[in-house]
């Protein structure tokens, strides 16, 4: 084959490439839709959102999130229920005998401090019979005056309820600033991988003119290289469109947005660095993020125990006193009084002691799990600070780099279009600029990652 033919292969060669780069151009901008799916397919209103949108429907739409609202909902029932302990009683009856139809009503209020109060009355028949007698009132009071019974053991329960339902509380306040960290980095994600298109799309386009250059100067070697060059440029450009799409497909999961909808999303990322005072950060995280609180809240539960817990090593002393008036005729009236004083106690109370033993290890056992959290913490501040910074160097190392490219590129443009270099060195400082490009955006997403991991581990807002 001549010089001529090969020019003229490598020639049709290279217009089969920019018909296929073209196609593979318009097909990732969403334009190479065959007529006959335009006109079939269902018109659906996009869904347009930017990142503040995407946080706003995630944090409707989250089935996570949504679990645990569930989760709080039922830790705050749980706090009307154990308020229903002190909720008054009430009983009646009434039966049918022999031509009797007695009937009673007692009312029941157990107030804090386990004070029981009841009041009941009877009658011997409720009908006109002659059999009809006056009724009978009864009235009592009974309270365990030591070994338990105490303000703070009847209220336990309901302590405990409301430290749940702040539990839940904060839990469910951690998960949405997650959220919203993970829908961030997702976008960010999203974005990157649309940087790194731009980038590789004019890649293609420069292969494809350094081919027709190459082309036009008949040299072999050059056109050889240069015709290798197209299908590696395509094939990366072919590898960010499916990051765009498994990106937004993530996206979607996340935010709660079912991933057959039709999803816009708008903006771009805008890299800002931020200065971050560790030791300040640290101090702040101790005393509000939402892990040391539910753990601090934790060990306060354990403590409202502990008091209980010494009671019961005690002997268990009841008082009650009951004032009846007897139904019956008018002879039999009148009021009697009963107190009565009971105490019961399980020989060396055993059992309880080492119970109150196990409660006291369990509370030292929560403030060293405290302080072990407290640490964990500080250290991972420290090292998301240290990672920070190293980010904010990355970057400003990969801008000298892209500059440095960019110069090496020029120079190599220059040696190549004199004739003292052949094609592929330029090819080769044409990808280490394209390439330095694409760490650069790598590099700025990755710092504003670092850095809402920074602000998630420290417990601030991340927007």
């Amino acid at each position: 084959m001549t010089l001529r033919e090969q020019t003229d292969d490598c020639r049709r060669s290279g217009m089969m490439y920019a018909g296929r780069c073209l196609a593979l151009v318009l097909a990732i901008g969403g334009l190479a839709v065959p007529l006959s799916a335009q006109e079939t397919a269902p018109s659906r209103e996009p869904l347009v959102l930017d990142l503040d949108g995407c946080i706003a429907y995630a944090l409707e739409n989250s089935y996570d999130l949504a679990r645990q609202r569930i989760t709080l909902a039922n830790s705050q029932l749980g706090i009307t229920i154990a308020r229903h302990k002190y909720a008054p009683g009430i009983s009646g009856s009434a039966s049918h005998r022999d031509s009797t139809t007695p009937g009673s009503l007692k009312v029941r209020q157990v107030l804090p401090t386990d004070l029981e109060i009841s009041a009941s009355a009877s009658a011997a028949d409720l009908g006109d019979s002659d059999a009809r007698s006056d009724p009978g009132y009864s009235i009592g009071l009974s309270k365990r005056i030591l070994g338990g019974g105490s303000y703070h053991e009847s209220m336990l329960e309901i302590d405990n309820s409301l430290i749940d339902a702040a539990i839940a509380a904060n839990r469910l306040s951690e998960q949405e600033r997650d959220m919203v960290r993970r829908v961030m980095r997702q976008y960010y994600d999203l974005q990157r991988a649309r940087q790194t298109l731009v980038i590789r799309q004019r890649r293609v386009e420069i292969a494809q003119a350094n081919l027709e250059h190459a082309i036009a100067r008949e040299d072999p070697l050059d056109i050889a290289n240069a015709q290798l060059n197209v299908p590696t440029s395509e094939a990366a450009l072919l590898r960010s469109e499916r990051e765009i799409n498994t990106a937004l497909d993530e996206l979607k999961r996340l935010i709660g947005a079912p991933l057959d909808a039709p999803v816009e999303i708008t903006g771009e990322v805008v890299f800002e660095s931020r200065e971050v005072d560790v030791e300040s950060d640290i101090k702040r995280s101790e005393v509000s993020h939402e892990t040391v609180l539910n753990k601090r809240l934790e060990i306060r539960k354990t403590e409202n125990e502990l008091p209980i817990s010494r009671s019961r090593v005690l002997p268990a002393v009841d008082l009650g006193f009951t004032a009846d008036r007897g139904g019956g005729t008018a002879k039999e009236d009148g009021w009697s009084y009963e107190t009565r004083v009971s105490a019961s106690w399980n020989l060396f109370a055993g059992a309880e002691r080492a119970k109150l033993r196990q409660l006291r290890n369990q509370l030292a056992d929560a403030d060293l799990s405290l302080e072990m959290l407290l640490r964990e913490r500080q250290t991972s501040l420290t090292n998301l600070a240290r990672r920070l910074e190293e980010a904010l160097r990355q970057v400003d190392i990969g801008r000298q780099g892209v500059e440095v490219a960019e110069r090496r590129a020029a120079l190599y443009n220059d040696r190549w279009e004199n004739g003292a270099i052949d094609i592929l060195e330029y090819i080769r400082s044409q990808n280490d600029l394209e390439q330095s490009r694409v760490d650069l955006v790598d590099l700025e997403i990755t710092y504003l990652e670092t850095l809402a991991d920074y602000l998630h581990a420290v417990g601030d807002p991340l927007r």
